[in-house]
């Protein structure tokens, strides 16, 4: 009982500091998960104290934990602002070199040959704004750590649906969490629409987390495109027609590729699309599609029959499998030369 009053007086001490060190997400649960989670020290003491032990000393434990958790989430929302502060400098910057001489952006010699390739994600994403730019549709941003409503609520997916577990999703607490996939973005577009009534094409690219085990073809981290279409006469067909016209932009037109009926929460009709990956001989699911629910519109506000909303969502990690040959999705994020080179 002693030691248990020394050690955590002395966390919550450390508590600020732990959090304000992290810099990305990965670290920022590292240092959540070693005050409170399983295998921490607090953890373990409380959990080998007697029951009488547990009624005195729980109030102080619940206090520490839901303190943790409030850090946690200041964290953060500060780690997700610094990262859309740094995509909009890169986009700014990028519109810069542009239009200006690069000498007088970073003042390095023009004679100087630059060595190194770039990423085969990066390829990917500067191919895919340059289809969309062709269109003439708008690139907009969405958050990564995102509320359950925006996240599952709003796109009618069930309470009991397994997504929602924890097995599957990164809670930060019971009404936060890492986004499960991009499709926040179009949820944050039809609440958009429906404040002011505005019709637009828009498109979002970012990370998604789902707690999946690794392997070659999952990552519990990934790059995914997200599009909404919101107008009116719009139908499935316009929508297979644009996707069959982005793979042909971003691939060949002898690509292989086939479309599968599907049920998604939030569209209907819903359908999925597969790429015939040369290097595994097999299909590789790509992307879902399909109508946006009139019960999705009605959860957003949207209430004028008129319109229809187009939506699809892209996993470009595995695109870039297919495109750059690349046999293992885990390569992408590691050091490996194949990869880079």
């Amino acid at each position: 009982m002693n030691n248990w009053s020394k050690f955590i007086g002395e966390q919550n001490k450390k508590l600020q500091s732990a959090f304000d060190n992290c810099v990305t997400i990965h670290e920022l649960f590292v240092a959540k998960n070693s005050l409170i989670g399983k295998k921490s020290k607090l953890n373990q003491l409380f959990a080998n104290f007697s029951s009488k032990e547990k009624k005195t000393t729980n109030q102080d434990w619940t206090l520490f934990k839901k303190e943790v958790i409030a850090k946690f989430n200041q964290a953060g929302t500060r780690i997700n602002k610094n990262v859309e502060n740094k995509l909009l400098f890169v986009n700014k910057l990028d519109a810069k070199i542009k239009n200006e001489n690069w000498t007088n952006i970073v003042g390095v010699n023009p004679q100087i040959k630059l060595i190194g390739s770039p990423h085969p994600l990066a390829l990917l994403t500067k191919k895919v704004h340059q289809f969309f730019q062709k269109f003439q549709f708008i690139y907009e941003l969405a958050p990564q750590i995102e509320t359950v409503k925006n996240n599952f609520d709003l796109l009618n997916v069930d309470k009991n649906h397994p997504s929602r577990l924890a097995s599957d999703t990164f809670y930060l607490n019971d009404e936060t969490i890492l986004r499960t996939h991009a499709t926040n973005f179009t949820a944050r577009q039809l609440l958009k629409f429906a404040e002011k009534k505005e019709k637009n094409f828009s498109y979002h690219i970012g990370n998604v987390f789902r707690n999946d085990t690794d392997d070659a073809t999952h990552n519990q981290q990934f790059l995914q495109l997200d599009c909404c279409m919101i107008g009116e006469n719009l139908n499935l067909s316009h929508l297979k027609w644009f996707l069959r016209e982005l793979l042909i932009f971003l691939f060949d037109s002898k690509l292989k590729i086939r479309f599968r009926l599907n049920d998604f929460p939030f569209t209907k009709p819903s359908i999925e699309l597969d790429i015939w990956s040369q290097t595994k001989s097999e299909w590789l699911e790509v992307l879902g599609a399909g109508v946006i629910r009139s019960t999705v519109l009605k959860a957003c506000k949207i209430n004028d029959p008129k319109i229809t909303v187009l939506a699809f969502g892209v996993g470009l990690d595995r695109l870039a499998m297919i495109l750059y040959r690349i046999d293992d999705i885990r390569w992408i994020y590691q050091n490996k030369l194949i990869v880079a080179n």
